[in-house]
């Protein structure tokens, strides 16, 4: 059987002639080489070696759970930082689509419904209500998330906190830094290698200009911060206090206080080392630092120090756990418990103080 190779304008394709007639093959290879010169690679192979034929390359624009996956594949992250900016975009598209818990289903896949016809749904919170959602998240096209989607997400989450000018503000800081983590994910160096393979929108969720505002910490507080402390050392005692303190004073991360060991810190240097360990990492390379302690934090630290009875500053009768994308807490159920305080002292202007927004308000996640 002949066969024939041919190279033509930087490609290289060989074509079986299916004939060992030398004048037939001869002709296939003539009829080969015109199609080749009239049409191109493309209709040539499809009609004479279809094997070859390059696929049909898909018009629809990937999907949430694709451009994770392959920006993931594709690029090396901090598992937090990964973890926080797809949080924030599975969030937009979830709002903008209007999905939320899903339903409960049986074997054949139909709706779970209680006793009085009502269908059964899943709190995401949990974890199987969690995994349907996001596996509803993950199927929505990126194409959803025009400009003009985002910015209407975003306004009407601001008009939501309208009436309250610390809810207000609080809402602006909020939605800015959902959709700035979420737009971390189209930057040209995150999406070099993904390009080949998705189907992106025009123009990217990214593209708009959005006027984002920066965090809180320009904030005009009226509140007399001493006297915040002072009813805090009143009303709190043990590890809230602690926790408190900590986020107060020094603008520690809730994960950064939850797993802060006694051997990062130096009494006679007054500092707090960040460096990585086995249970928490920094959020990025500008966090690996050390912070200073106010001297009246310190005194109190020597305190707890000589009190101490395990190597974590916060005591906890919970294991730490190595880091990872979804940190898990050690202390939660302290900082539940402060949660709540600060919720009942916020008619005394707790919520106001720009220490609190910027420390301890997102320390607590809250």
């Amino acid at each position: 059987m002949y066969a024939v190779e041919i190279h033509y304008r930087g490609e290289r394709h060989r074509f079986p002639l299916e004939t060992a007639d030398k004048a037939k093959a001869a002709e296939k290879c003539r009829n080969i080489y015109l199609s080749l010169v009239g049409r191109g690679w493309k209709e040539t192979l499809l009609e004479f070696n279809p094997d070859c034929a390059p696929a049909e390359k898909s018009t629809k624009v990937s999907t949430i759970g694709e451009l994770i996956a392959e920006v993931s594949r594709t690029v090396s992250f901090n598992p937090i930082t990964f973890s926080t900016y797809t949080r924030c975009l599975r969030r937009i598209a979830a709002d903008v689509s209007g999905i939320g818990d899903q339903a409960a289903v049986d074997e054949a896949g139909n709706p779970k419904k209680d006793r009085r016809g009502r269908i059964k749904y899943l709190s995401r919170r949990h974890t199987k209500g969690n995994a349907l959602w996001l596996a509803a998240v993950d199927a929505v096209s990126l194409s959803i998330l025009t400009p003009s989607a985002v910015q209407g997400w975003r306004v009407d989450l601001e008009n939501a906190a309208k009436g309250s000018e610390i809810k207000e503000q609080r809402a602006k800081v909020t939605t800015s830094s959902v959709i700035r983590n979420a737009k971390a994910l189209f930057s040209d160096d995150n999406l070099e290698h993904a390009r080949a393979i998705l189907i992106l929108p025009d123009p990217l969720p990214s593209s708009g200009k959005l006027k984002l505002t920066e965090p809180v910490s320009s904030f005009k507080s009226k509140v007399d911060v001493l006297k915040v402390i002072a009813t805090a050392q009143k009303e709190l005692s043990g590890e809230p206090l602690k926790i408190f303190l900590l986020g107060m004073l020094s603008g520690l991360r809730k994960n950064e206080i939850d797993k802060m060991e006694w051997q990062a810190i130096d009494f006679r240097r007054a500092t707090v080392d960040l460096n990585p360990t086995e249970f928490s990492k920094a959020k990025s390379k500008d966090s690996e630092e050390e912070v200073d302690l106010d001297p009246e934090l310190l005194g109190l630290m020597r305190q707890w120090h000589k009190d101490r009875k395990g190597d974590f500053v916060i005591e906890s009768d919970k294991a730490a756990k190595s880091n990872d994308a979804n940190p898990q807490y050690r202390c939660e159920k302290h900082f539940q418990a402060l949660y709540a305080w600060v919720e009942e002292a916020g008619s005394q202007g707790i919520e106001t103080t720009p220490r609190i927004a910027e420390g301890v308000g997102s320390t607590l996640g809250k």
